[in-house]
């Protein structure tokens, strides 16, 4: 072998451990996980098999979560990254396809306002919600809900709600409605490519009781019912209230 082909078979080597080798501190470093309302105090493996040290969303505290790109998905433009964590599980799409893939587990959602706070439980089930360029290219599974109304020391009865996510245009949304014999209050869940989100709440003819905590937790009179809007963007700590 002439010293040019030596050189070849050995540059060639090199970068194969490279890329076989590459540490998961470089995925760990991307801005993806700010701006997915993701922090981690560290990482170890590679970016094939590797962990994230110290993870958390929000209130949420999910300790060392498992994490591996998927070399197949790169043929397509697209970087999965699979994640796995004590009671929850999905893949993280970047690039020509972003979003969320076959999502699982309780994500919990803390909403603030003068008035008194709102407390907003997700429970995910096999949840896609996946962009192609600016728009929604794929929405399904189930979204489970209970919603907690807090105020002057006092605690409304949790309310349950479900739905399945959809597509609309540039926009995934999640209508999330009562079953029978619950109060009649729905939440409309709408986000985009960007992270940018807004919760549309109604109840409809509450009653008094319901009236009256809805009221300090911020809902308004609207022309049938009250009503709440919400609106933020994943990642950040503050939601805004319309």
């Amino acid at each position: 072998m002439t010293r040019t082909g030596a050189l070849l078979v050995f540059t060639a080597v090199w970068l194969v451990c490279l890329v076989a080798l590459a540490p998961m501190r470089w995925l760990g470093e991307l801005d993806v996980w700010r701006d997915a309302g993701l922090s981690a105090s560290g990482a170890s493996g590679t970016i094939w098999n590797g962990r994230l040290l110290g993870v958390a969303s929000g209130p949420r505290q999910w300790g060392d979560v498992r994490a591996g790109l998927s070399a197949g998905s790169l043929l397509g433009g697209t970087a999965a990254i699979a994640l796995k964590a004590d009671g929850a599980s999905g893949e993280l799409l970047l690039g020509r396809q972003r979003g969320l893939r076959a999502a699982s587990g309780d994500f919990p959602l803390a909403l603030r306002t003068t008035e008194g706070p709102v407390s907003l439980l997700l429970s995910l089930d096999a949840v896609s919600a996946v962009f192609r360029a600016e728009r929604c290219f794929e929405a399904e599974g189930r979204v489970d809900a209970v919603v907690t109304l807090a105020a002057a020391g006092a605690q409304a009865p949790q309310l349950a709600l479900s739905g399945s996510p959809t597509c609309r245009e540039d926009v995934v949304e999640v209508n999330l409605v009562p079953s029978a014999g619950s109060p009649a209050i729905a939440l409309l869940v709408q986000a985009k490519a960007d992270g940018n989100y807004r919760l549309h709440w109604t109840a409809r003819a509450p009653d008094a009781a319901l009236s009256a905590a809805l009221g300090l937790a911020g809902f308004t009179t609207s022309a049938d019912g009250m009503a709440r809007i919400d609106q933020g963007r994943i990642g950040d700590a503050d939601v805004d209230q319309e």
